[in-house]
């Protein structure tokens, strides 16, 4: 697919920074991949441009986030290439396109299942698992598919609860598996399952800081959280990092604990397409009602992304920094209030662009190369890419997808990239006739509707030509 390469620390780079007088044996890394859902790039305290990064930092909301950010690689352009959960989670174990692994929705369709990987498609996790890595996985799984390529794994019911969560693990034969995901979370049944008692960050983090101090090495762990997702369901301990929002008269702001909740220009905007700001107001149209409305989102997203924060740390405090390569990045991005909307699924830049951290310290010497800063990434492609450094026997399918690793080097070498990539919605998803693709410009300042510097959208209709407008 045409897509914007993904910064991906290979051997090759690793070689290439290390000193020539100390060569370093190449031994296999362990992998740790730390998977958010619905982080919002505009909530990164890392992030200067990040229009909750003051209010963030204030609040001390994610100090092992920044941390790793400071001690890693990032860039300010990474997108997703699908904005809907079991679509872009799929995206990320396969590297490729919806319409290609298979998993277009999030439940079954009548047409066969289109929320699971087809079984001919390699992940990375298989790649890795075949090359000698003992893999776990841990919290958000989310597709209806079976996870394949992990030794041990213990995921959540679909979307999961927060609360004293249903775990299916892989003691579970392919019949049950089957036979469970008929059962969506509706039934109530835990049936297939065992229930975890505490809250679901608390209870992933744990379960992979275990795994970090008891698997053998080299290993492949993965520890995907299911906040900040709504509903925003946080621990009690995390009621004081906001407080309740309070009015400024004297400013006309809305504030936390003192502290401005930043706004977005396009707040007031009625949105057509995705799940408006008027829902948490009882659908009020009082623009006030919406600016309180929008504070309060504010605030228990910050504090569901906190318990986040928390159990990253948690994991981070077991790896060995000298031999892990450790990612982290959301599924998706999430509308908090741009363009009157929250939730995702829409093609535009809020929804789309993830938050993107890279630490291999092996390679984070880039951070003193002066006026480096990667171009853009996708988060599509970055294990599958990774795999392929790690591993040997690649797969010719698996390698003609993996991600493009421009080389690292200095800026006045680095690697061109394209300015445009493509993503991709499935049939259904907007409960639309047709495909959607979006095509966003890298520009700087983008605020979505109305923009003409801002993504195109493109609808082609099963049984018509492509047609294309602004957004």
């Amino acid at each position: 697919m045409l897509l914007l390469a993904l910064l991906v620390c290979t051997t090759h780079a690793s070689s290439w920074f290390a000193s020539k007088k100390e060569k370093q044996p190449r031994t296999k890394p362990n992998v740790l991949v730390l998977l958010a859902d619905d982080h919002s790039a505009e909530a990164l305290g890392y992030r200067g441009k990040a229009r909750l990064s003051p209010l963030i930092k204030q609040l001390n909301v994610t100090p092992h986030l920044d941390q790793l950010a400071k001690e890693g690689i990032t860039t300010e352009n990474a997108y997703t290439i699908n904005a809907l959960c079991t679509p872009a989670r799929a995206s990320i174990l396969t590297g490729l396109y919806p319409s290609k692994h298979g998993a277009t929705h999030l439940k079954p369709v009548s047409k066969g299942n289109a929320s699971g990987i087809h079984d001919y498609i390699d992940t990375y996790p298989e790649v890795l698992q075949r090359n000698g890595y003992a893999t776990a996985l841990y919290g958000k799984y989310h597709l209806m598919s079976q996870p394949r390529g992990f030794d041990t794994y213990e995921v959540l019911l679909h979307q999961g609860s927060y609360e004293d969560p249903l775990l299916l693990n892989h003691t579970l034969s392919a019949k049950r598996w089957k036979a469970r995901m008929k059962l969506w979370t509706r039934k109530r049944s835990d049936s297939g399952g065992s229930r975890a008692a505490g809250h679901a960050s608390d209870i992933i983090s744990q379960k992979a800081a275990e795994a970090v101090a008891s698997l053998s090495k080299p290993w492949l762990i993965e520890a995907h959280f299911k906040e900040p997702h709504e509903p925003f369901h946080y621990p009690p301990r995390y009621e004081g990092l906001t407080g309740a929002p309070a009015f400024d008269a004297s400013r006309g702001v809305w504030t936390l604990r003192g502290f401005d909740v930043a706004e977005p220009p396009t707040l007031m905007q009625r949105p057509t397409r995705c799940r408006g700001i008027d829902v948490f107001a009882n659908r009020s149209l009082a623009n006030s009602t919406r600016r309180r409305t929008y504070a309060q989102l504010v605030a228990d997203y910050l504090r569901t992304l906190k318990a986040l924060d928390d159990g990253v740390g948690r994991v981070l405090r077991r790896v060995d920094d000298e031999n892990t390569l450790v990612l982290y990045t959301s599924d998706h991005g999430y509308f908090l209030g741009e363009h009157g909307c929250y939730d995702k699924r829409l093609m535009l830049d809020e929804a789309i662009r993830v938050p993107f951290i890279v630490r291999e310290p092996r390679v984070t010497t880039l951070q003193r190369v002066p006026g480096y800063a990667p171009r853009a990434a996708r988060n599509a492609g970055a294990l599958p890419g990774r795999a392929e450094t790690a591993a040997r026997d690649v797969p010719g399918a698996l390698r003609r997808r993996r991600a493009h690793a421009p080389g690292l080097r200095r800026p006045t070498r680095e690697t061109r990239l394209r300015r445009r990539f493509l993503t991709e919605s499935a049939r259904g998803q907007e409960n639309d006739d047709g495909d959607h693709f979006v095509l966003p410009l890298l520009r700087r300042g983008h605020e979505g509707a109305g923009d003409t510097t801002g993504p195109v959208l493109a609808r082609r209709h099963s049984d018509g030509p492509l047609e294309a407008y602004s957004f």
